[in-house]
């Protein structure tokens, strides 16, 4: 079970998910759409993985809004705080965005809502979590080494 922080504006979205990730994921999910309560959780620790949204309407931290590309570039530059995996969630899926916002970002991931498929997204949750196996542990990978 993994401590999951979903940052969204949209409380139907944000209920949804919440639902989706506890029932069928078995994770511990936190939701906020404030970016200082995001601060927060990520200094206190606990955090295993953060679904950010995109927009965040009405956002602000230190007086300034604040998108969630901008929010996650800020906690990815910040090495007082622990390297947690950001997946940007976002409804603005034009082609290009995911390769530029990703890009902006330094995000780990990102998923297009609406989100139809909640096997899939515990599923790329649990890939995203789990760390791909040491190259020598694959099967066939001896003759990989370097001689």
């Amino acid at each position: 079970m993994a401590r999951i922080l979903v940052v969204e504006d949209d409380p139907q979205s944000a209920l949804i998910v919440e639902r989706m990730l506890t029932r069928m994921g078995g994770h511990q999910v936190v939701v906020t759409q404030s970016p200082d309560a995001v601060l927060e959780n990520l200094r206190t620790g606990g955090v295993d993985l953060m679904l950010l949204d995109v927009s965040l309407q009405d956002s602000t931290l230190a007086g300034q809004k604040i998108d969630g590309v901008a929010l996650c570039r800020k906690i990815k530059s910040n090495p007082e705080l622990p390297a947690v995996p950001v997946i940007l969630v976002t409804a603005h899926a034009m082609r290009g965005d995911r390769e530029r916002f990703l890009q902006e970002s330094r995000a780990d991931g990102y998923l297009t809502k609406p989100i139809l498929d909640y096997r899939a997204l515990c599923q790329f949750i649990q890939d995203t979590l789990s760390p791909p196996p040491p190259l020598e542990s694959l099967p066939g990978s001896a003759h990989l080494a370097p001689e």
